[in-house]
């Protein structure tokens, strides 16, 4: 997964929605806008069931209009994957730039949250390979393999530079994806978290755990008196 030189793959998407309205939109800007509502369709009802009707009514064209742009579902769901991929491959070069195994860790999710939570990922991540044609399945699953392997890297640095404790990088790898790849199954507008603040959670529960910031002392030497509210010590009577 080879990021692509010259400009990103974001910034030519947000060029090309960014153009003022009332203008004739150029191929290539109305191919954006039917790509990303193709996979919003696709994330919605789910790529079985979504119609190229479907499609057509959320970007008010009719279906032979749509043809225009692609004769079938499945040459959608190939270029949305595309756009996707392109992304994630971003993502990932821009993190192995970085100097430790957990900062590159880190960074790559940082952003794999907000792809995975934006049109392009969100169908990446939930439609599944069987639903693809061959060459949409073997190269979506080429893509997840090489992400895999680009994940369990940077964990093996992290490990071995210091940064990450020794563990299973395999399957910290998984466990991890199986983890933002579930916030991409949440429902749009669920909760009013950004994606930087969902990874920032999600991350913090990988590298800090869930036991608590302060350890409880164990030795009774350590533990200091245990005080009960609204109670007075009670003084022993003489004899």
């Amino acid at each position: 997964m080879g990021a692509t030189p010259g400009k990103s793959i974001n910034a030519r998407i947000e060029q090309a929605e960014k153009r003022p309205r009332g203008r004739p939109r150029r191929f290539d800007d109305r191919r954006i806008e039917v790509l990303r509502t193709a996979a919003r369709v696709f994330s919605e009802l789910g790529f079985r069931q979504a119609t190229l009707e479907d499609i057509a009514g959320a970007l008010g064209m009719t279906r032979p209009a749509l043809y225009h742009y692609a004769r079938s579902k499945d040459t959608l769901l190939l270029e949305c994957g595309r756009i996707a991929r392109q992304q994630l491959s971003e993502a990932l070069a821009k993190a192995l730039d970085l100097s430790d195994g957990a900062a590159q860790l880190k960074a790559f999710f940082r952003q794999y949250c907000t792809i995975a939570t934006d049109d392009f990922g969100r169908c990446f991540v939930l439609t599944d390979l069987s639903e693809m044609d061959p060459v949409g399945c073997e190269t979506t699953r080429e893509a997840q393999i090489a992400l895999g392997h680009a994940v369990t890297g940077m964990i093996r640095v992290g490990i071995s530079d210091g940064t990450i404790r020794p563990c299973d990088a395999k399957e910290v790898s998984r466990t991890i994806f199986a983890s933002f790849n579930g916030v991409a199954r949440r429902q749009p507008g669920h909760g009013d978290e950004t994606p930087a603040q969902t990874a920032e959670k999600i991350l913090d529960l990988f590298f800090n755990g869930l036991v608590p910031r302060e350890t409880i002392p164990t030795s009774s030497s350590d533990r200091a008196p245990i005080k009960l509210p609204g109670r007075r010590p009670t003084r022993g009577r003489a004899r």
